[in-house]
């Protein structure tokens, strides 16, 4: 299990992507992993995606069929809930500081993640 998954969100972002995954790999941690949710992109993301795979398991690509952001989070949130105990977003055109995982490390035994049956497109509390 991973203390922590980022899942990125990505739609036709192949100028943008590699730069976007090289911020997560700069800083990786044993106990982080990166779900990629390509969501139905038309270009070469998926391409430049898929040379990131690695032996280690701590980068994962789910590929569906377009649905928007909220959708495409929602689909990295559902395989994160199995083998997660936290949860942090960006997008495939963000890039990560140096400090982003690091930052999270303290901050573990203070934080109380509460889950709401929450679902993005229709914000049902």
């Amino acid at each position: 299990m991973f203390k922590l998954s980022i899942i990125l969100a990505a739609y036709n972002v192949e100028q943008y992507i590699d730069e976007a995954i090289e911020s997560y790999l700069d800083q990786e941690k044993d106990w982080s992993q990166l779900i990629i949710v390509n969501d139905g992109s038309t270009d070469s993301t998926k391409c430049k995606i898929e040379k990131y795979i690695t032996a280690k398991n701590n980068i994962v690509i789910l590929n569906k069929i377009n649905g928007g952001l909220s959708s495409a989070r929602n689909y990295g949130i559902e395989y994160a809930l199995d083998n997660s105990e936290y949860i942090s977003f960006f997008d495939g055109d963000d890039i990560l500081t140096n400090d982003y995982l690091s930052s999270f490390f303290p901050q573990f035994p203070k934080v109380t993640l509460t889950l709401l049956n929450l679902i993005y497109n229709d914000l049902i509390i």
